[in-house]
């Protein structure tokens, strides 16, 4: 059950509960007519609502006596007692198998109810498993061993224990933090220890999602574990367990308890697990660790003994000092050897292989999840492969074995990139930067991003990452915090950048700038300013290695000089390979790959499309295509459904405008001219549209009749540039944002002005924050728009005459807001591509925001990738397209032999 239809059920029960019994049947007919399940569940719980009547039953608890039977299961022991019921050891005689039967002290109460649903919602090996549910009792998993609590009287538990069983602990926590499920009662009481490891137990007062199982200021948990916030009564989520976990970790280290805020005493503990417990108990959550994934990789990471020795003692330099100079005079003689051999002898010749992807997987270089990216000592190489499920994740192969590795935890990662010890690799996945290490553990979140542009990660531990298109590319730590601008966006720049790439000095990057027609502009930034100067011009984004800059030229890569001190190119470009897959989608780049070690990797291909066009109904079922598949960018149904505008480039990477006849299934040309036209406007009768065009240099507005007739009218041309994103009902103001500044603004463009001149544009919002993609409502009331306010993107509504007074729609992250056709609901597109519907409910000048729905269907990144129908019951989604098994790796030894072939005469 999620965390929604679990929060609803409790509304509705507390809603119900608060009327007398013989009104619960119709209030709970009129809350929820079209969900009978819902009514159901609903009327369960009140008929086991605890009741004051004299007739009430008595509790099974009392009656249950050892060696009597419960149904199947044959009673065998008391084994415990809580707040909430007592505990027995049981056999399941219809399986032969003990249990764990927790029984309630009264009728089923809601909170014992919300025990049976959370534990059902969990399958993790570090978790109590719930196997059965009886009228005011839960069968569980017999967990044999001893409680924590009783191990930590006999003292603190060596460090190595520490670690292990707090990393699966925390492996625990993330498992129902995942779910939206926080403990609330982390302690030592509630944890088992076993001979397989651990087993968390009584999720009594775990919280789903935002629920209001107590009421505002009630203070639930065991005192000594709880969190500054649940002292307070205030609202707790998964970073509240995670500093209950902090003072479960030192008492594991130190055997001692922490006194209700004190800081602990840590001296006698290492300074990896030190470190790990005090971000854990940081007053504030935004300081704590943000996910237990995170804790379990440091607990990982703190188990592992330091590398290298320690000194020497004195006694020993004498007997050592003579092998060492002994072993350093032979590593001259054998470098200077080499040396020699190296210029006596010619240098050793190409060799070609092929990488296959892994064994029922396809490569996802035409999904726009990025190239193979080479670690920078060349042995091995990260890459996004697809199962025949349509499962992506990131998988690394090292060179010199036959197979590929699964790296857990990368499921839809995009853009990977090295660190430069080889070590780690960074992605990104679910509206997040992320790293994790190839030899093992879990990914760790290091910033929020709205999408995935490349990133590159420098010798002195600074990312520097590009996430969407008119946005600044950032830059960030390594190991997490906040981030700030590395590039500024601006006009001179183009209209998005990405792709970096460090140059040697690990202070200076290369990067990719375009906008409209044109080629890619190659540039160069520095960690210590925000401006860039260009280098040179390509078809594709640029790498550097051993003194040269690799590019596509059209499907050519090539390879020139570069000295990457003066930044300057010089001689000419030379080709390494030919029909290397490019994309010529709005982001630019190429399938490939180089090391300085002298390895090269790429994938063959055309350029072709990788998107289509299809429709799905509200389960996620695909129905019928649409058309034949294409680089969409922007798709836009008529309001009258029987035309869809989209954005597709032309076979030069182009970009322009087509209009798709639904009923014949036929798309025709809108737009020829050399410009770049991505975004397109429909006004409320189907019969004009405004779009947006780089012609004049800039993304200015025009306007055309739907049919292709008559001339096109300018509407507004400035040194900005302009996305329109909705017209009002009556046709009079379009909203657009703009694009190519350090913040993007609202702005509104009246198009019926009182004043001549022409027509009257105005900043509609700008509050120093991105906001973007605003859409009037069908009535032209009210406006839905995207702002990152609370330091990632959201989505909100607000009426269009007050827009301060907004509400926030999503609750995880959302962007790209529709509106439904009858002005009842709201969609939205949450973290991860994941789609999802808010009912609203309008009263006078107020809005009701109701219940969420999630659609299962996948949304990409760029541009408006889905529409939905007038009934609100189909949507539109420009997805990849199914187009057969990719082309295998090229991989290529010794590169520089093919620049000195090349360059002879």
């Amino acid at each position: 059950m999620s965390p929604d239809r679990w929060r609803r059920i409790e509304e509705l029960y507390h809603a119900a509960a608060a009327r007398p019994a013989h009104e619960h049947r119709v209030f709970l007919e009129q809350a929820c007519p079209s969900d009978p399940a819902l009514r159901e569940e609903v009327a369960s719980l009140l008929q086991h609502a605890p009741s004051d009547s004299p007739t009430r039953t008595v509790p099974l608890a009392g009656r249950i006596q050892e060696g009597s039977t419960l149904g199947h299961y044959r009673i065998e022991q008391r084994i415990g007692a809580g707040g909430m019921g007592e505990v027995f050891r049981a056999v399941d005689t219809r399986l032969n198998r003990n249990v764990a039967i927790k029984v309630s002290h009264g009728p089923f109460s809601l909170r014992f109810r919300r025990e049976a649903l959370v534990l059902s919602s969990l399958n993790h090996p570090h978790i109590c498993t719930l196997f059965d549910v009886g009228p005011d009792f839960i069968v569980m998993e017999l967990v044999e061993g001893e409680t924590l609590q009783a191990r930590l009287q006999r003292g603190a538990l060596p460090l190595a224990e520490t670690a292990r069983l707090g990393a699966q602990i925390a492996d625990a926590l993330a498992e129902a933090h995942a779910k939206g499920i926080t403990h609330r009662d982390l302690k030592p009481g509630n944890v088992m220890v076993t001979k397989k490891g651990v087993k968390l137990l009584d999720f009594g007062l775990a919280g789903v999602g935002g629920d209001t199982l107590t009421k505002t200021g009630a203070v639930m948990g065991t005192p000594a574990y709880m969190a500054p916030e649940q002292w307070d009564g205030k609202e707790c989520d998964a970073r509240s367990d995670i500093f209950s976990f902090g003072l479960l970790l030192c008492e594991m280290a130190t055997g001692k308890r922490v006194g209700q805020g004190q800081r602990p005493d840590l001296g006698a503990i290492p300074e990896k697990l030190a470190h790990t417990i005090e971000r854990c108990l940081e007053t504030n959550p935004e300081d704590r660790w943000q996910t237990a994934r995170d804790i379990k990789a440091e607990l990982e990471w703190a188990a592992k003994p330091a590398t290298g020795s320690g000194p020497v003692e004195d006694k020993r330099r004498g007997s050592l000092l003579w092998p060492i100079v002994t072993t350093l005079a032979l590593a001259a003689l054998a470098g200077l050897a080499w040396l020699h051999f190296r210029e006596a002898t010619p240098q050793a010749g190409l060799t070609y292989s092929a990488i296959l992807p892994p064994e029922n997987t396809s490569f996802d270089f035409k999904t726009n999840r990025g190239p193979i990216s080479l670690s920078p000592d060349g042995r091995s190489m990260v890459f996004a492969a697809t199962d025949g499920n349509g499962k992506s994740q990131l998988w690394v192969r090292a060179l010199n074995t036959p197979t590929a590795q699964a790296l857990p935890g990368t499921e839809g990662g995009m853009f990977p990139f090295w660190s430069p010890d080889s070590r780690w690799v960074g992605f990104f996945a679910g509206r997040m930067l992320k790293k994790i290490d190839t030899r093992g553990g879990p990914p760790i979140e290091l910033a929020e991003t709205a999408g995935a542009l490349g990133g590159s990660w420098s010798a002195s531990g600074t990312i520097v990452f590009a996430s969407e298109l008119f946005t600044p590319m950032r830059k960030v730590s390594s190991d997490g915090g906040k981030t700030s601008d590395a590039v500024a966006a601006g006009t001179e720049i183009g209209n998005a950048y990405g792709f970096p790439w460090f140059l040697p000095d690990g202070e200076h990057f290369l990067f990719s700038s375009w906008g409209g027609a044109g080629r890619i502009k190659l540039r160069v930034g520095s960690l210590g300013s925000t401006a860039s100067t260009i280098v040179g011009e390509a078809d594709s984004n640029a790498v550097y290695a051993e003194g040269h800059l690799f590019y596509l030229r059209q499907d050519s890569l090539m390879a020139q000089a570069f000295d990457s001190q003066s930044f300057k190119l010089s001689g000419e470009a030379v080709p390494i390979a030919e029909h290397v897959e490019r994309f010529p989608d709005l982001v630019r780049f190429g399938a490939f790959s180089v090391s300085s070690s002298g390895v090269l990797a790429y994938q063959a291909g055309d350029g072709g499309a990788v998107k289509q066009l299809t429709w799905f109904d509200r389960d996620g079922k695909s129905a019928e295509t649409v058309g034949e598949p294409r680089n969409f960018f922007d798709i836009e149904l008529a309001p009258d459904g029987k035309r869809v505008a989209v954005s597709a480039p032309d076979g030069l990477g182009n970009y322009d405008l087509w209009m798709h006849d639904l009923s014949r299934n036929l798309a025709t040309r809108f737009t020829v001219d050399p410009g770049g036209e991505y975004w397109v406007v429909w006004s409320a009768d189907s019969k004009n549209v405004i779009f947006n065009s780089t012609r004049k240099g800039h993304y200015d507005l025009y306007r055309k009749s739907a049919d292709g007739s008559g001339a096109e009218e300018l509407l507004y041309a400035d040194d900005t540039e302009k996305v329109p994103v909705s017209l009002s009902p009556d046709g009079k103001f379009l909203l657009y944002f703009t694009g190519g500044e350090a913040k993007h603004y609202m702005g509104q463009l009246a198009l019926t002005p009182e004043r001549p001149g022409g027509p009257l544009k105005g900043i509609l919002r700008e509050t120093g924050f991105n906001e973007q993609y605003p859409r009037f409502s069908p009535d032209g009331n009210w406006v839905a728009y995207d702002s990152d306010e609370s330091g990632r993107s959201e989505t909100y509504v607000a009426p269009f005459s007050r827009l301060t007074q907004k509400q926030q729609i999503s609750k995880n992250g959302g962007g790209y807001p529709r509106w439904r056709r009858d002005g009842k609901a709201i969609f939205y597109v949450a973290a991860g591509g994941q789609l999802r519907e808010v009912d609203v409910r309008v009263n006078a000048e107020a809005m009701e925001l109701g219940e969420e729905h999630v659609i299962p269907a996948q949304i990409g990144a760029g541009g408006y990738s889905y529409d939905v129908s007038a009934d609100g019951q189909r949507i539109l989604v420009a997805v990849p397209a199914q187009s057969g098994r990719a082309a295998p790796v090229t991989l290529v030894q010794n590169w520089p032999a093919a620049l000195t072939r090349l360059s002879k005469p």
